[in-house]
């Protein structure tokens, strides 16, 4: 595998991600306390160490089971990113037809490199060693030789000059600038030196997962025991909240009200000033019930706007109450006959913006 670990890989990662954050934690905290020093002026050193492990602890506790949660996604994208890189790697060929650029001869592939973006896109590098003369190229999947561009000069963008040589495991670069405003720079590679620092390092995060991971890690039945705790919590507080918040209380005061019943209050309400035969059209059901209604002006010296502005009025409070209101296009009018529409709203949601 080039780019795809074992699992444990992903999991060690996750988990030092987990104890450097929790020791950083406890960092802090002894940081922000020691400074405090009017209020541990009179503390022993052992009751200063208890106050910091105590605040630190209970922070942490709610630190860990967070980094539990998005451990599992985390594991599941890096793994994801690097099946994807591996299958890439695998499914690439390379270019056929390739030969020596210095004497025409048969070479030999040496090895897969890693991935380039070249002609816009992202291609393996292919290496290749000649059979006769032993010169190393390099090609794309496309064929394209790969040659190395000079990097800029960081101070006025020229090409660098670029020479190394080679000591024993050391590689020293100088990089000069072609236009000799003065810019060098150099670069020591010290391959031994940087495997000892990668061993020590790879070293220290073996003991800091040996030392702390039980300490700072939850495992797979705690973890999600915990995160069944929080989340109940949540909605607790959520629910605690909720009933807490006048605008809730008077949700729970509406009236929820089917079709019928909304028609019979209407009628009531409209009869008594000579609105008669109320009719509901079939309702239009989707994200919201959405009913057309006509009904007849029998006051028939009211003029237009007049009787329009009534009913209005007389619809608008008898569903203050309820879950029903007249839609935004208010009523219609034509020869005493009156229409318009009422849409009816059931989310607990939607029921707190009526009354807002």
């Amino acid at each position: 595998m080039e780019y795809l670990r074992e699992r444990q890989y992903y999991i060690d990662s996750y988990d030092l991600i987990t104890i450097k954050k929790c020791i950083q934690t406890q960092k802090i905290f002894k940081e922000n306390i020691l400074k405090d020093e009017d209020k541990i002026k009179n503390l022993t050193p052992e009751e200063i160490d208890n106050r910091i492990t105590h605040l630190s602890d209970i922070f942490i506790y709610f630190q860990k089971v967070e980094l539990f949660r998005e451990k599992e996604a985390f594991i599941n994208e890096r793994m994801e990113e690097d099946q994807k890189k591996e299958n890439r790697y695998n499914e690439a060929m390379p270019p056929r037809g390739v030969r020596c650029k210095e004497c025409r001869s048969q070479v030999k592939l040496i090895n897969k490199g890693g991935f380039r973006t070249h002609n816009g896109k992202e291609q393996m590098l292919f290496f290749f060693d000649c059979e006769n003369c032993g010169k190393r190229s390099a090609y794309y999947e496309d064929g394209t030789a790969w040659r190395k561009q000079p990097l800029p000069c960081p101070e006025c963008d020229s090409p660098l000059e670029e020479n190394s040589t080679k000591a024993g495991e050391v590689i020293t670069t100088l990089y000069l600038c072609k236009k000799k405003c003065g810019y060098q720079e150099k670069e020591v590679w010290d391959w031994e030196k940087d495997k000892q620092e990668f061993d020590e390092r790879e070293k220290q995060e073996r003991v800091l997962l040996a030392k702390y991971r039980d300490v700072f890690c939850l495992s797979d039945k705690e973890g999600y025991e915990k995160i069944l705790e929080f989340n109940k919590m949540k909605q607790l507080n959520e629910m605690i909240e909720k009933e807490q918040d006048p605008n809730y209380q008077k949700t729970k005061q509406i009236q929820i009200l089917k079709l019928g019943q909304i028609k019979e209050l209407i009628e009531r309400t409209i009869t008594t000033e000579k609105y008669q035969d109320l009719q509901f059209s079939k309702p239009e059901i989707s994200k919201y019930v959405i009913v057309d209604f006509t009904v007849n002006d029998t006051k028939y010296e009211r003029q237009e706007r007049s009787s329009c502005n009534k009913l209005k009025k007389l619809i608008n409070n008898s569903l203050s109450n309820t879950n029903w209101r007249l839609m935004s296009e208010g009523i219609s009018y034509r020869l005493g006959i009156l229409s318009g529409r009422l849409k009816a709203y059931e989310r607990e949601e939607e029921l707190a913006m009526l009354v807002k």
